[in-house]
């Protein structure tokens, strides 16, 4: 299994506490996460690198503050 910057296991779970860290627990990404979550499971693995995964949930979070403007 890949594993993050932190160390831990690359899952749907360890990213949202990253995505907390970067955008806060009431963010476009963490919500988008969470659905991601309530599908597939906190434990589901991340294939993806995990810079291209903060890169994605940057634009879920911009454009979520979009919206909100």
């Amino acid at each position: 299994m890949r594993k993050l910057s932190t160390g831990a296991d690359a899952t749907l779970g360890n990213v949202r506490a990253l995505c907390v860290a970067f955008f806060g627990e009431d963010s476009a990404a963490t919500a988008w996460l969470d659905a991601q979550i309530s599908e597939q499971g906190v434990d589901q693995p991340v294939i993806a690198d995990e810079y291209l995964v903060v890169y994605a949930l940057a634009e879920i979070d911009l454009e979520g503050e979009d919206r909100q403007t």
